[in-house]
């Protein structure tokens, strides 16, 4: 404040207690975003209609900008400390609904894969827990079908292999008699016609020797016709002898048919018998993949493997599985090819015994086919 005569005039400073309080100054970017322009007024002092000084009104808005800054931190904080509680109160929401929504995804893929025994908990949530629920009654549906399906394909492949068991006996029975007679009566012939050596018998004996000669080659490759369907229907030795030497037995077939192919067996620890599906069964999967691979992709060499194993998996029904593998060292199989009569009876014949089939490329060159049978 001035007089008159442009001398300063003190003025009383003294401030109440809220005054006093020092304020923590606002940075300069929050004074520059809210402060207003500094402004100076000018107001003469009259007295008497005379004038006796001047006031000079300043404006210094920092205190007010500084209180400013307090509501604002303090507003700030608490918004803070609210969205984390509205966050941790939407994880916890969320997280209670999201985590039986998890748990029914795993069981989702366990039925992808065929583990039909997958159950998931009721969450307390009625509406996911009507899911749930319908979801263990698909399970139990779905598993309850899959169990029949496979006790109807075991059914059908023991009827089929009873049946071929049938003809095989049957023609093991009405033939072999057959081709026992006629073998008898060819020899028979045979030595008539040595005992014929009159000379004006000479062209009569040629022509029974010829034709002696003629029915002893059609009685041989009846027989072997013969022996090869019996083979086809149901191999003869089968229960008779043990697993590894009938496997033996038809390694060693094929390695008489196919000269340039090297097949060898690796087993190791095998029972006598597995009962009649699970060797028929080992049997027709080491004949069909020995054939396929002989055939389809041009190998050199064939190796299988027959040995007992563990089942490592929790939900096992049976510790003990018995485990084939058959490689080969051919091309492979190509991704055009289609699969075949003998690739799906493979696969039926094992899904029936509630084991395992795969076939796939081998890293590098060749297939690979794996099978496990639970004992």
């Amino acid at each position: 404040m001035f007089d008159a005569n442009q001398q300063e005039i003190l003025v009383d400073r003294t401030l109440t207690t809220d005054q006093l309080r020092e304020r923590e100054p606002a940075p300069g970017w929050f004074v520059s975003l809210i402060a207003p322009p500094a402004e100076r007024h000018q107001m003469p002092i009259i007295a008497q209609h005379r004038k006796i000084g001047t006031v000079f009104i300043i404006e210094a808005p920092q205190d007010e900008v500084a209180e400013v800054w307090e509501d604002m931190s303090a507003l700030t904080a608490i918004a803070f400390v609210a969205n984390l509680a509205i966050l941790g109160m939407l994880y916890l929401t969320f997280g209670r609904i999201l985590v039986p929504l998890t748990r029914l995804a795993h069981g989702l893929s366990e039925l992808e894969h065929q583990n039909f025994a997958t159950r998931v908990a009721e969450p307390r949530i009625r509406e996911l827990a009507e899911i749930v629920r319908r979801f263990n009654h698909l399970a139990t549906a779905l598993g309850e079908t899959h169990d029949e399906n496979r006790r109807l394909n075991q059914r059908l492949i023991n009827l089929q292999d009873e049946e071929r068991r049938r003809i095989a006996l049957d023609l093991h029975d009405e033939f072999g008699p057959c081709f026992f007679g006629l073998s008898a009566s060819l020899r028979l012939l045979k030595a008539i016609a040595a005992s014929l050596t009159h000379e004006d018998h000479s062209s009569a004996i040629e022509t029974l020797t010829e034709q002696t000669a003629l029915m002893a080659e059609i009685i041989e490759r009846m027989r072997v016709a013969n022996r090869g369907i019996l083979t086809s229907l149901r191999p003869m030795a089968l229960g008779h002898v043990p697993l590894q030497k009938v496997l033996e037995i038809l390694i060693a077939d094929l390695s008489k048919l196919h000269a340039g192919v090297s097949i060898s067996l690796k087993a190791e620890g095998l029972r006598y018998t597995y009962s009649e599906p699970i060797d028929l069964t080992v049997y027709r999967c080491v004949q069909e993949s020995v054939t396929n691979a002989i055939r389809h992709s041009t190998a050199s060499t064939i190796t299988i493997e027959l040995h007992e194993m563990e089942d490592m998996q929790e939900n096992a029904k049976c510790k003990t599985c018995l485990r084939l593998v058959v490689e080969d060292s051919g091309k492979g199989i190509m991704d055009d090819i289609q699969a075949g009569f003998g690739l799906a009876g493979m696969k039926e014949r094992v899904n029936a015994l509630g084991g395992v089939w795969s076939i796939a490329n081998r890293d590098g060159y060749g297939a690979r086919v794996c099978m496990i049978l639970p004992i």
